[in-house]
């Protein structure tokens, strides 16, 4: 079965790409995580026509941002939104 273009994307580039995470976020959390993913990708094509050769750093944040959508790190499990103990 074909899968979406938002689910195409490295994973190399991606600092901590854990597939077993990403496939309990599917599970509990699909319509966030495949939000982020349309997010991302928007972000991605975005970064690729600022970047035009030249190291923006403008690019570089969106990018960011985008790899941590892709990594599931805004999901509600995910490390960006987990509770800091205090």
């Amino acid at each position: 079965m074909p899968t979406p273009n938002v689910f195409d994307f490295p994973t190399e580039n991606l600092a901590v790409y854990r597939p077993d995470f990403i496939d309990n976020v599917l599970r509990t959390e699909p319509a966030i995580y495949v939000n982020h993913l349309h997010v991302a990708a928007y972000l991605a094509d975005w970064a690729e026509r600022l970047d035009e050769g030249r190291d923006d750093d403008f690019a570089r944040a969106l990018r960011d941002v985008a790899a941590h959508l892709r990594q599931g790190d805004f999901t509600p499990d995910g490390v960006l939104l987990r509770p800091v103990d205090g």
